[in-house]
């Protein structure tokens, strides 16, 4: 039989339109219906069908199901695709009601563009002034961060992931050398208070810095004077140098900060020493006491006016750390003291403070410390012999220990 070229061949049956998510195959002599996630929300459904009839009534049965749902999102402009996740989502999150998961969600998004780093830095300072940091602790903060963001300040704060993080931590200091365990922990913690603020504010999701663990810092061994050298620098500067004495008796016996002790005037100086909130470390006001051998070499001490400074030695110098230490040197080499060791007077303070009084929060409150702190550096850093030697260091009896030791025929003359 000839084939009729004009003849149309039969067209196989359009199928329907298929929901969102799902599927029709034939499997061998059977019909699958697969329903994914998509539109369940929950676990995915498999159906069998002798016929692609029976199938189809099933999928028919399905989109009655939906029809009014679809309605709805028409009226609010969601598409089936939204829907869809709409399911997953509400499946998801069951049993917790959908308005509890979106205000968990409201309450930590983000709530604007990240602002620069520079600008994140500003209002960090802002805010730390608000608790009452000191004006000296906001400018350290403030170099600590022109340090670290060096080159970067414009950049966005939401711009810093874990990798650049790692950078800034491993990168080398002000003299070009990798920086120390401690240096790394201090990087770390200065950029975890920024950060952390960032996330305060709704900048960013989460600081970059959490899993990054801070670096074990090994104590470095503290240079504290022994008494006999103590005693040597108080004798030497009563010679040489006598308006150093109050300054230098305040530093070793009540291990004051030297940015707190040039800016005490005598009338803060009485029964206690007062150093006031405006340049305290901690921006807050404290009362060191005065001990026994300080008590004695302060009424030694010609006192000024109570609005004069008690470190007055070199008025011409405006760096008056510079100048403290210029005489300081000076003093240290009549003793036999060389090099001065870094703080190596309040360290000394903690030290003989701590043996003596045997409590870290009293310690730690007279040097304006943390417990912490005093623990970490000065637990067991004397002996009990040493430490009573140490509190016995008066006048008169410093005087009876140097007084048979003349000063070298080399000492340098003191300048004030």
């Amino acid at each position: 039989m000839a084939l009729d070229w004009g003849m149309k061949r039969p067209q196989k049956p359009k199928e329907p339109k298929l929901p969102h998510g799902v599927s029709l195959r034939k499997d061998r002599n059977r019909w699958v219906v697969r329903v994914g996630k998509k539109f369940t929300g929950r676990e995915i459904i498999r159906k069998f069908f002798s016929s692609h009839e029976k199938a189809l009534s099933y999928i028919a049965e399905l989109k009655k199901k939906t029809a009014g749902e679809l309605e709805k999102a028409k009226e609010l402009g969601v598409s089936t695709l939204d829907m869809a996740e709409i399911r997953v989502a509400l499946a998801r999150i069951s049993p917790t009601p959908l308005r509890e998961v979106v205000d968990f969600w409201l309450e930590r998004r983000p709530s604007s563009k990240a602002p620069s780093v520079e600008d994140a830095v500003e209002k960090l300072l802002d805010l730390k002034k608000t608790e009452g940091c000191g004006a000296r602790h906001l400018k350290d903060m403030a170099e600590k961060y022109d340090f670290y963001f060096d080159g970067m300040e414009k950049e966005s704060i939401g711009d810093f992931d874990r990798d650049r993080i790692l950078q800034i931590l491993s990168a080398k200091d002000g003299r070009g050398n990798n920086p120390s365990p401690s240096q790394r922990a201090k990087r770390r913690r200065y950029l975890n208070i920024l950060f952390n603020d960032a996330v305060a504010q709704r900048w960013i999701k989460e600081n970059p810095l959490d899993g990054i663990k801070a670096p074990r810092k090994v104590a470095s061994q503290k240079v504290i004077f022994t008494p006999e050298q103590v005693a040597s620098l108080l004798w030497t500067t009563q010679q040489i140098a006598p308006k150093m004495l109050a300054s230098l008796a305040m530093k070793a016996f009540s291990g004051i900060r030297n940015e707190e002790l040039f800016k005490i005037p005598w009338g803060d100086v009485g029964s206690t020493i007062i150093v006031q909130a405006g340049f305290s470390k901690t921006g807050r006001r404290r009362s060191i006491t005065i001990t026994p051998p300080l008590k004695g070499w302060l009424l030694l001490c010609k006192k000024g006016k109570k609005d004069e400074l008690v470190f007055s030695a070199r008025p011409e110098r405006a760096n008056r750390p510079a100048a403290w230490y210029a005489e300081m040197k000076t003093i240290a080499h009549a003793a036999g003291i060389t090099p001065w060791p870094q703080n190596a007077l309040r360290h000394l303070y903690g030290s003989y403070h701590l043996a003596w009084k045997k409590d870290e929060g009293l310690t730690s409150y007279e040097m304006g410390n943390s417990p912490s702190v005093v623990r970490s550096n000065y637990v067991d850093a004397v002996t009990e012999e040493d430490c009573a030697e140490f509190w016995r260091l008066l006048p008169a009896y410093v005087e009876s220990l140097c007084d048979k030791d003349p000063l070298p025929d080399d000492a340098p003359e003191g300048t004030l």
